[in-house]
């Protein structure tokens, strides 16, 4: 089966779709420094695809939004410059613990407080791992140490699996999948420009 990049990227990276407007609810963003997951509107990442110098796939934290009981930023995702993009809506729910709404529900996307090992159901029908803790990231834009490297596989689909590696304080980094390697190549992460 043949997916044109762009498409299988956006589904690759897809946690959920709502059509839902920011609000003007003021939502505390966490601490940037305690986590791998910097949630603060104005936080954005441009990434890369190793060896495809025409691709370009941004993320950008625009706002937030309440979904029935809980607070979410609002993370847009780019493909190019003139691509459509999408909305994903994430949470912190404690320190370490990621949750997104996937089709109206809000589901775990990642507890990076979890050993080396230890698995969860994340969104969809994914199966989520962690790989392994406290290592050095290096990717185009810096060295990136404390890093956690995460797993996510349908089993029952073919080719689906992807590995996401996070820095702590900058966010994701880097993601393996059957398209390639896309790594960060900027940031601005709570007012900060990377590199």
């Amino acid at each position: 089966m043949q997916f044109k990049s762009g498409t299988f990227v956006m589904s690759l990276l897809t946690a959920g779709f709502v059509s839902l407007s920011c609000d003007s609810d003021v939502i505390q963003p966490p601490d940037p420094t305690e986590g791998h997951f910097p949630l603060q509107v104005g936080n954005r990442w441009t990434y890369a695809l190793a060896g495809n110098e025409s691709f370009e796939l941004s993320h950008e934290i625009v706002g937030t939004t309440r979904i029935d009981s809980h607070g979410y930023f609002v993370l847009r995702r780019q493909f190019g410059e003139d691509a459509n993009s999408d909305s994903v809506f994430y949470r912190v729910e404690s320190p370490g613990r990621i949750f997104t709404n996937h089709n109206g529900e809000d589901v775990l996307y990642i507890d990076f407080n979890l050993p080396v090992g230890d698995t969860w159901e994340s969104f969809g029908a994914f199966i989520a791992r962690i790989v392994r803790k406290g290592f050095t990231s290096s990717v185009p834009a810096g060295d990136f140490e404390n890093s956690i490297e995460v797993f996510f596989d349908v089993p029952q689909v073919i080719d689906d699996e992807n590995t996401r590696v996070f820095a702590k304080g900058i966010g994701l980094v880097e993601m393996r999948a059957q398209i390639g390697i896309i790594q960060l190549e900027s940031a601005v992460v709570s007012g900060v420009a990377i590199p």
